[in-house]
């Protein structure tokens, strides 16, 4: 006899949901800010891994130039002037403990020299630019997705560097003078590595064209 109940039929197979075109994009997102924040740290690893390998600078006429640089700027932090074993690196980073680091063959720079290369970067410890930077790359992890964030970093190195060739003119050196020896630096220093966008550097070759047109 029928019990009258209609039977019902099941899909055995469980459907899946879908992601969404917006849940694709949010993953995508979350991808961009973890490797970009990774590529921050495995930067700042760097930096602290070249500091440990490099050397104090206790010469005195480059002491000496440091501290009378500074007291010129109202800078009242000191600043660690310390050598690399390799002749391709010229960068500054740090904000508490601002670090100066200069190629091997710093040594035998001449006193003008000397006083051109760390009115620059001095100039940077003041201004704080490592630390502006380095919002700066946050900002552009944060929003990789969008083309302005990329144009305000680049930006921001190119009117740092300019503010601190001025800097440098303001102290009486001539602007021939000056792109010759950022010239010379260019040529000596290896600024491409990736490691280089976690400092501060003097001969960004990215920037030494429109540098040279304001310098002369």
């Amino acid at each position: 006899l029928s019990t009258g109940k209609i039977p019902i039929f099941t899909n055995s197979r469980a459907s899946k949901p879908s992601l969404t075109l917006r849940q694709i994009m949010e993953v995508l997102w979350f991808a961009g800010v973890a490797l970009g924040f990774l590529a921050i740290v495995a930067g700042g690893i760097q930096l602290k891994w070249i500091e440990h390998h490099s050397l104090p600078i206790a010469a005195a006429k480059w002491q000496n130039a440091a501290e009378a640089i500074s007291r010129d700027y109202g800078l009242h932090r000191s600043v660690r002037l310390r050598q690399s074993r390799y002749p391709s690196m010229l960068a500054t980073w740090g904000v508490l403990n601002p670090t100066i680091l200069l190629p091997n063959s710093a040594g035998e720079w001449s006193d003008e020299r000397i006083r051109v290369v760390l009115s620059h970067e001095i100039a940077h410890v003041r201004r704080r630019d490592w630390l502006v930077q380095m919002v700066g790359e946050g900002f552009r992890t944060i929003y990789w997705f969008n083309p302005l964030a990329w144009m305000m970093c680049t930006r921001l190195c190119q009117e740092s560097e300019q503010s601190c060739d001025d800097s440098v003119l303001h102290r009486g050196v001539s602007g021939p003078d000056y792109a010759g020896h950022l010239l010379d630096l260019a040529r000596s220093l290896n600024t491409r590595r990736p490691l280089w966008k976690h400092a501060v550097l003097m001969a960004r070759q990215s920037t030494l064209k429109r540098r040279f047109r304001a310098i002369l």
